[in-house]
């Protein structure tokens, strides 16, 4: 689980996609035009009003039917129930409606000019409070309407709620509630920036499940052994340890006997045998380098270390081309190293590279993927 949540949080540190980026920008249109359609409409029909009362509202306004004359209308039939006037409860929201678009506004382009999946996640968690909070402040606002009644009023009425959303009868006026074109710009941007985040963070999902797939297909089963073969074992070392006893005290005696008797010519023979020795174990270090590659690395980077490999083509970006000499040239032992037992967001990169831990104490086995990796590009 940690190292789940490590990985997303260096997921959430990668840069936006650029095609997000341009999307992302073009969401201010909408956002915009929103200014210049109205949010809401209220409409209302009795029989003595056949064409029906109305009321649009607008993110800086409220706008009535009839030339205006209609929210004064509307005031005047409220006045004797003892309800507010709607412009006065309405009005307290819309000094702040237009600062708070274009405080949207002006988040979606930083996103989008310097963003990264972080700041994404943030702009869309914001967004969709926001939108939830405008909402329902709008139906508190009709809430306290319809419930805080003059009670010196002409008429008495019992609380009731407004319509807020469709069709309501109300007494003689059938009053129809809904959003209009403004709303559904608004609902436009932020349902876009809600797309792009969780495409963003499917993508991290889908490479995050590539990589677990390709590494345990490669990790070897551990087997324990059978009962029989542990006896088994133990009675052979057990057998050649005895047996090895005399060999030793004989060893030890030639060696008191004669260990004054080596020549200078026998010394230097013997530090000339220390190089094709430590020639050996390079080799080894090579050849466990190169087993551990070809098990572990080539379901994304392919046997030839191209990128290449089964996995490459579910991972954005692909893997890189590790036997580009031009490439190889750039970087040091170091940063491989780095790279290999840290994964590529310790150095900047995709997260899709795993870290290799089990590496950490086998510095031989490291140094020999090193060299395997140098050796692709025919260093």
């Amino acid at each position: 689980m940690k190292q789940a949540l490590e990985r997303f949080e260096r997921y959430l540190d990668q840069p936006v996609h650029y095609g997000s980026r341009f999307l992302l920008a073009l969401l201010i249109v909408p956002l915009v035009l929103s200014f210049t359609q109205p949010l809401w409409n209220i409409h209302m029909v009795a029989p003595q009003y056949p064409e029906g009362l109305e009321i649009d509202i607008y993110a800086y306004k409220i706008e009535g039917g009839n030339g205006g004359q209609d929210v004064q209308e509307i005031n005047t039939l409220n006045h004797y129930i003892g309800m507010a006037p709607i412009d006065d409860v309405l009005l307290a929201d819309l000094d702040w409606i237009p600062f708070l678009l274009g405080a949207f506004a002006i988040l979606i382009l930083r996103v989008a000019a310097i963003g990264n999946i972080r700041m994404l996640v943030d702009l869309a968690v914001m967004s969709t409070y926001l939108s939830a909070f405008l909402v329902w402040r709008f139906w508190y606002h009709l809430y306290q309407l319809g419930h805080d009644l003059d009670p010196e009023a002409p008429v008495r009425v019992d609380p009731f709620m407004p319509a807020f959303l469709g069709t309501k009868q109300i007494a003689n006026f059938t009053v129809t509630s809904l959003p209009r074109t403004g709303s559904f710009l608004v609902m436009a941007s932020v349902g876009g920036v809600l797309l792009i985040t969780l495409w963003h963070l499917w993508l991290g999902w889908r490479d995050w499940r590539a990589s677990l797939a390709a590494s345990r297909s490669n990790v070897p089963p551990i087997t324990s052994p059978s009962p029989e073969s542990a006896v088994r074992g133990a009675t052979t070392m057990t057998r050649t340890a005895v047996l090895s006893l005399p060999l030793l005290a004989l060893w030890v005696l030639l060696a008191a006997c004669g260990g004054g008797d080596e020549t200078p010519t026998d010394a230097g023979a013997r530090t000339q045998g220390a190089a094709p020795a430590t020639a050996d174990a390079a080799q080894a270090d090579l050849a466990a380098g190169r087993e551990y590659f070809q098990t572990t690395c080539t379901p994304c980077h392919g046997p030839q270390g191209h990128g290449d490999g089964p996995a490459s083509s579910g991972l954005t970006p692909p893997p890189r081309n590790l036997a580009d000499a031009d490439w190889q040239a750039t970087v040091d032992d170091a940063y491989l190293e780095k790279i290999i037992l840290s994964g590529g967001a310790a150095v900047g990169k995709s997260a899709a590279m795993p870290p290799n831990p089990v590496l950490q104490g086998k510095p031989e086995v490291l140094a020999g993927v090193v060299a395997h990796l140098r050796s692709l590009a025919g260093h």
